[in-house]
């Protein structure tokens, strides 16, 4: 099968889900959120490029879900330290993942669109009047695609990452998550 044909059984796959979900909402059943972006099984990534908030800034998730997980199962969301060396962390956390049945998404806010601590550490507050545009509002809007009825995450900070989840927590988006830091010197 080429490319062409799959992509094409794809969309019309995607169009058919959606007048199925939309006669059963007209029905009054109740359906659970379907993720925009579901994570699918093993390691993968995507680019974000946030509607809501910096389409100019994209950040790029790398997600591993283990074989025992469907995408209702919890979900973790990983900040970096100054490496911002995402897909890294998501490798670390792949046997936790598999062995307490949990999803991971570990965020990279590269460096070229998120540069210095300004924008990635300190959220991007100072430059930004606008909370949706802050770099704490990203965590929420990438959740918000993600999931797939789950009403919180774990948000989970190393080094740089955690100052980022503290400012998070103090500043804060939405209160739906459960923050875990881990900071050195």
């Amino acid at each position: 099968m080429n490319a062409d044909k799959a992509t094409q059984m794809n969309a019309e796959g995607r169009w058919w889900i959606r007048v199925v979900a939309s006669v059963v909402a007209c029905a009054g059943i109740a359906l659970p959120a379907l993720a925009a972006t579901p994570i699918p099984s093993a390691k993968w990534s995507f680019v974000f490029n946030d509607p809501k908030g910096r389409p100019d800034r994209p950040i790029r998730v790398y997600t591993y879900r283990p074989r025992a997980c469907d995408t209702t199962c919890p979900i973790v969301i990983l900040l970096p330290g100054a490496k911002r060396d995402a897909s890294s962390y998501r490798d670390y956390w792949e046997l936790a993942a598999d062995r307490y049945k949990f999803m991971v998404a570990a965020l990279e806010f590269n460096a070229s669109f998120w540069p210095k601590a300004a924008s990635y550490n300190l959220g991007d507050v100072a430059d930004q009047p606008d909370r949706q545009k802050w770099a704490y509002a990203a965590i929420e809007h990438i959740f918000d695609e993600m999931r797939d009825g789950q009403t919180g995450y774990v948000l989970f900070g190393h080094a740089g990452g955690a100052q980022f989840a503290q400012r998070m927590a103090l500043l804060g988006a939405r209160r739906r998550r459960r923050i875990r830091i881990r900071t050195r010197w």
